[in-house]
């Protein structure tokens, strides 16, 4: 692991690790219960073990795989980027811009008459 002011980390590559079906092996450091989000698509060429700032540890898979390619097509569409509105594209369909000050102004006042009704 590195210095405690950063996000720690250790990477484990080739056969310094082992993984079971709920467990993973790993050397100098001996069993670990895994929780599994999704399975892995091929065997993992490496293991990189790491811990946040909430003492939580994650465990994170490079795994190789045959890269999927889209079907050709002939249909295009253009894209305008704009301020008013984020996207318009060629077909009249818009996509608004985000709004993230108004919403954080929002949750900033929520949490202003929370602290005044706490004191």
């Amino acid at each position: 692991m590195k210095s405690r002011k950063s996000r720690q980390s250790a990477k484990f590559v080739g056969a310094n690790y082992k993984i079971g079906q709920d467990k993973i092996y790993l050397l100098k450091v001996g069993k670990i219960k895994i929780v599994w989000s999704r399975p892995l698509a091929n065997k993992p060429t490496s293991v990189t073990i790491i811990r946040d700032s909430a003492n939580r540890y994650f465990a994170n898979f490079v795994v190789k795989t045959c890269a999927e390619y889209l079907p050709k097509s002939d249909k295009s569409i253009g894209i305008d980027l704009g301020i008013s509105t984020f996207a318009t594209f060629s077909n009249g369909e818009k996509i608004n811009a985000p709004k993230p000050l108004t919403k954080n102004l929002k949750k900033l006042g929520k949490f202003q008459r929370k602290l005044l009704t706490d004191n």
